[in-house]
């Protein structure tokens, strides 16, 4: 059977003297339930929930959300690496348990389906991808013709298998926005503070600004959603106890990649950024295949 490394949330927050529900109103079942701690939050009942492995949380009066470290460092008032250590220090003695079911923790849009027009197929086939191996792979939806995101392939964002939020990107190249997230007060963990494909990382990891970069170079590779990077994601890299990093960010943040690099290297024994304007135009997602594969045999089968 599979082992238990759950953060012991109940633990903790009795060590903090918090008031904590694990049923009644408010409450999800199996879930831990607190007043939000935020200052610039309403609630006066219980309104933060926090799932079985007590791993994120989320706000469902201010919507705030991510991974349970944010959480400690706004309890404990400290910085986010003293935050994690504690994080560390409360994870349950492992042991051997019974899974818990695949339980979503978000849900995708109203209209959602598998069934991807022929003129969504074509852009990803414009961009030298592969169509039927993305959506399979990736888990890619159709929008839909009429609400918010329609005309858009539906990204869905996993952590441990489980859904925690989506993204949508706009194959038409018409539409004034690219990627169109889930609102991050219906998402269980905003996708701007979590780590797209973190389930294929093992212990290296490409780092990338967008969805399409992590298609084109396949498992161990995550995205940031843009150009800065979170706590929360830091923590997921620190939780995955990651040793080797490659930033590869697009020849237009060439600041904010080696920013990045050089603030992992705090955390993350080999990191190295890749500054590849001077070999190629564009970002990672034009990267032609013979460059993808010499990649990857260089850094992943070393």
């Amino acid at each position: 059977m599979p082992i238990d490394t759950s953060f012991d949330i109940v633990t903790y927050l009795q060590s903090r003297n918090i008031n904590l529900w694990t049923h009644g109103k408010n409450v999800t079942a199996g879930w831990v339930g607190i007043q939000c701690p935020f200052p610039y939050c309403s609630d006066h009942s219980n309104h933060l929930g926090i799932p079985p492995d007590g791993k994120a949380f989320k706000c469902y009066i201010c919507g705030s959300s991510g991974h349970i470290v944010r959480l400690i460092k706004q309890i404990d008032n400290c910085h986010w690496n003293e935050a994690y250590k504690t994080y560390k220090s409360f994870i349950a003695p492992p042991k051997e348990t019974i899974p818990l079911p695949k339980v979503d923790l978000t849900s995708l849009p109203k209209g959602a389906t598998p069934n991807i027009p022929e003129s969504a197929k074509k852009y990803l086939r414009k961009r030298r991808f592969n169509p039927d191996y993305l959506i399979d792979k990736y888990h890619l939806k159709f929008g839909g013709v009429l609400g918010s995101y329609k005309f858009r392939l539906i990204l869905p964002f996993y952590l441990e298998h489980r859904l925690v939020t989506f993204s949508s990107l706009d194959f038409t190249e018409m539409q004034s926005i690219k990627y169109k997230h889930q609102p991050i007060d219906k998402a269980i963990i905003d996708p701007s503070r979590t780590l797209y494909n973190i389930d294929s990382v093992k212990d290296k990891m490409i780092l990338v600004e967008g969805p399409t970069d992590v298609w084109r170079i396949g498992d161990g590779c995550c995205s940031v959603q843009g150009k800065n990077i979170t706590i929360d994601q830091i923590c997921m890299i620190m939780e995955k106890d990651v040793q080797e990093v490659i930033v590869m960010f697009d020849s237009d943040a060439t600041k904010e990649g080696e920013g990045l690099a050089i603030e992992l290297s705090l955390i993350v024994p080999s990191v190295e950024y890749v500054l590849y304007k001077d070999l190629w135009e564009g970002d990672p997602d034009s990267l032609p295949e013979s460059a993808i594969e010499e990649l990857r045999k260089n850094f992943f089968k070393k």
